[in-house]
């Protein structure tokens, strides 16, 4: 068969780049067909990709060559006319949301899409797979198997980056109509099945539960040097909690802090890191920004930004803990990335995340700071309690593997090509 493969995530978008990695690490092991890879992002690793036996890559959006020559004067061209161009069209989508055209803004984005669905029909596809719910999927009349990552426009809309600006309509357009015409949706967890029939009207043996990896490029083999280098790197404490995420209202970054303003004002200092980029159309990062200032917490929390992803393994090893006190989702991969790299978690008390947690956390309200204080100084004062969240991570993390990831991909191939020639 001739699969396809749309890769269009960027390193900046946090878990869902890692999701579409353990997907190319699962397409590479089905060595008996071809798999045309579809790539829009700079952040393709071609490096580990370009030479898989049966693959081609296509990349329908043209990338700055690459280089290692800091003054290569057409590398500069290039990456400022793709800087500039990018600007305007964020300037454009400023003028539309200025006006509140959302639908106008909506109507763009699906005449584009509807545009560059048209470019797989070249290719003569059976099956077109797709690391998220991506509105490509609905304009094509291959057979597609999507992701959905989540459904928060319809379960939380209290949020304003779920219902607001248009986000409800340009999310339930799509997923309203992904049934349609796809063999596999994937889930990353039970209630995000559960949640999903509920509310969509999809064939319950349709969905299939995918949950979630460490990404490939985490490294437990850490010297004792690199640990030091990432620490001068980012001046950071000898003790930190630390919070990957990018700054969503639903992400909580506002109660968390608040929740060490109350350590503080108990005697007990508890540095933050934030890692994730700013998501500035939402100000929550600015309200987060003014919380410390007004807290005096300015020499306690650390605002990274985005981070290259090699420092990530470092960060996770010298943080005394994850604190993941998000408002919703139905899974959260840095979960699994504190489980490999022996970290213990603080996570929301919510059916996804006992679900995805289990015994190796431990459970806070994301609605109130007193309970996520009461939390984090339990887990800051207790080595015992630490180390026990560190050993039932690696036991729940052995229960589902890259190999487990393979198998399910590969089944959902191996079953439609099945179908395909029954009905022939």
């Amino acid at each position: 068969m001739k699969i396809g493969f749309y890769f269009e995530s960027f390193k900046g978008e946090g878990g869902v780049y890692q999701v579409a990695l353990n997907y190319l690490e699962a397409l590479r092991e089905i060595p008996n067909h071809e798999c045309i890879i579809f790539n829009i992002s700079p952040d393709f690793p071609y490096e580990k990709f370009s030479s898989v036996k049966n693959w081609k890559i296509i990349d329908l959006v043209k990338h700055p060559p690459q280089s290692t020559l800091p003054e290569d004067a057409i590398v500069k061209s290039i990456r400022r006319k793709q800087l500039v161009k990018r600007k305007l069209i964020l300037i454009f989508l400023d003028v539309l949301r200025f006006f509140r055209l959302y639908k106008l803004e909506n109507f763009l984005a699906r005449f584009k899409a509807k545009k560059r669905a048209r470019v797989f029909n070249n290719y003569d596809l059976d099956l077109l797979l797709f690391h998220g719910t991506s509105e490509l999927s609905l304009y094509t009349k291959i057979p597609t198997i999507v992701m959905i990552h989540d459904i928060n426009h319809r379960l939380h809309p209290e949020f304003p980056e779920m219902s607001q600006k248009g986000q409800w309509s340009k999310r339930e357009y799509v997923f309203s109509r992904i049934g349609k015409n796809t063999y596999r949706i994937s889930v990353p967890s039970e209630t995000g099945k559960a949640d999903t029939l509920r509310l969509y009207n999809i064939a319950p043996n349709k969905i299939v539960i995918l949950r979630p990896l460490p990404p490939p490029y985490l490294r437990t083999d850490l010297s004792t040097s690199e640990l030091q280098k990432v620490t001068r790197k980012y001046n950071l404490p000898e003790k930190f909690l630390f919070y990957p995420a990018q700054f969503w209202p639903h992400k909580n970054h506002y109660n968390l802090v608040s929740a060490v303003k109350i350590l503080k004002d108990k005697g007990t200092i508890v540095p933050l890191v934030f890692v994730g980029s700013r998501k500035e159309l939402w100000g929550e990062y600015d309200r987060v920004v003014d919380l410390v200032k007004k807290s005096g917490l300015d020499k306690q929390i650390f605002f990274l930004g985005y981070v290259p992803i090699e420092d990530m393994s470092p960060l996770y090893r010298l943080a005394t803990g994850l604190v993941m006190p998000a408002h919703a989702g139905w899974t959260f991969l840095p979960i699994v990335e504190a489980w490999a790299m022996g970290c213990p978690i603080i996570y929301s008390r919510t059916p996804c995340s006992i679900e995805q947690g289990g015994d190796s956390a431990i459970y806070v309200d994301p609605y109130r700071p007193d309970d996520i204080a009461l939390k984090i100084e339990q887990l800051w004062e207790n080595p015992e309690l630490r180390n026990r969240l560190v050993q039932n991570g690696k036991k729940r993390l052995a229960a589902w593997t890259q190999l487990d990831f393979n198998k399910t991909v590969k089944k959902f191939v191996d079953d439609f090509e099945k179908e395909k020639y029954r009905r022939n």
